[in-house]
């Protein structure tokens, strides 16, 4: 959600942008597959997927703290300026910040992009072998098999996400939802067409 947040104002709504829209295209890119790859990585090191959840979560907060949005890298102790090199999110930030409020040309943010690129590389070679062990023995889902088995053979998860908040006076606008066809929405009879 974050990531679309900041790009889409760029991309589709015409922002005024100083550098590249291919730029800012390229940084989303390479950050959702940095941040797969840890995913994957999480995964593969977990004996859960409640525990890569909370592993990617613990990952993902940290992230946000050491990627210099709320501080300044250069104002950090050198251990946690090398430490924040460590997390996708900094490089993404970087790399947005110099398409977008810079207006810098591409190739003087390669360092961004390579380290994206490798932070996507390295957590799928770590985890390549491990992986591959758990997906071949099924361990996730005999896991989850023995412990629901009465869920294991229905639908595994579905989410729906709703822009909020709804029938709230006051809080975002005046009036009524800003949405009016998610006012009491049938979910149900939508997912039966």
């Amino acid at each position: 959600i974050l990531k679309s947040m900041l790009v889409a104002p760029y991309i589709i709504w015409d922002f005024p942008l100083n550098g590249d829209k291919a730029g800012v295209l390229l940084s989303l890119l390479l950050f959702i597959l940095a941040s797969q790859a840890f995913a994957i990585l999480f995964v593969s090191i977990s004996n859960s997927f409640r525990e890569a959840l909370t592993f990617g979560s613990g990952f993902a907060a940290v992230s946000l703290s050491f990627s210099g949005i709320t501080f300044p890298i250069f104002g950090m102790p050198k251990i946690l300026q090398l430490g924040s090199q460590l997390f996708p999110f900094t490089h993404f930030f970087e790399l947005f910040i110099d398409q977008t409020q810079r207006g810098i040309p591409i190739f003087y943010s390669m360092y961004s992009i390579t380290a994206l690129v490798l932070l996507t590389i390295v957590p799928i070679l770590i985890s390549y072998q491990k992986l591959k062990k758990l997906l071949i023995n099924d361990h996730f889902f005999i896991a989850f098999k023995n412990e629901k088995p009465e869920e294991f053979k229905r639908l595994m998860y579905i989410g729906l996400a709703m822009p909020g908040p709804f029938n709230v006076t006051g809080i975002t606008s005046v009036g009524p939802t800003t949405l009016p066809r998610w006012t009491d929405p049938h979910v149900s009879a939508w997912l039966e067409k």
